[in-house]
């Protein structure tokens, strides 16, 4: 029988690992959610820059402003994983987590903020907030880069409520885990009045 020889170098050995073989059953559910809004969040951020970059090529917005619409792009997508989402599938893996979703929820707490902040008002026109579409629509007469904004805006609105379940849903799967709740549904259920 012939030798099996191994003639990779020691540095391209990397393990992969399949994400479902990582965790089980409900924790394995709601990192599927939040890796969803990670992907919703790359999806706003990239209609963000498509959009300033209309807006930019039509001379309705200074340079600056095209170099922080590329920056909140380049800096915000992996400042997102690195932050909290990184943080979520620690805490889903290790035993003593209690710190680690303390951690997910104060830097995700930060991310529904700037959700917020992106879909509503911003100052400037580098987001595409609800204020920078009627402003871009006001100021440039241009309807089509003020429906791009408007689109930019749901996106990120709707980035909020999702990531505000995805949320909740952790929270309840910590307090289930601490608590001893029959179900992490039991915990979400409103009591009757």
């Amino acid at each position: 029988m012939a030798a099996h020889y191994d003639n990779t170098s020691p540095l391209n050995k990397a393990k992969v690992q399949p994400l479902h073989n990582e965790s089980e059953g409900e924790p394995q559910k709601l990192q599927n959610f939040a890796f969803g809004a990670y992907l919703g969040l790359v999806v706003c951020l990239s209609w963000n820059l498509v959009a300033v970059t209309c807006l930019w090529i039509l001379g309705g917005a200074e340079n600056i402003t095209l170099l922080l619409a590329i920056a909140v792009l380049v800096l915000g997508v992996p400042a997102a994983y690195a932050s909290w989402y990184r943080t979520l599938s620690l805490a889903f893996r290790e035993e003593d987590n209690a710190s680690k979703f303390h951690e997910f929820l104060l830097l995700y707490l930060i991310h529904l903020a700037f959700c917020v902040f992106a879909s509503i008002n911003t100052p400037g026109k580098y987001l595409t907030g609800i204020q920078s579409a009627m402003d871009v629509y006001l100021d440039n007469h241009n309807l089509m880069i003020g429906i791009f904004y408007l689109i930019g805006s749901v996106l990120f609105y709707l980035e909020f409520w999702l990531s505000f379940w995805v949320m909740m849903r952790v929270q309840a799967y910590y307090r289930h885990r601490q608590g001893g709740l029959a179900s992490v549904d039991q915990d979400l259920t409103l009591p009757s009045l």
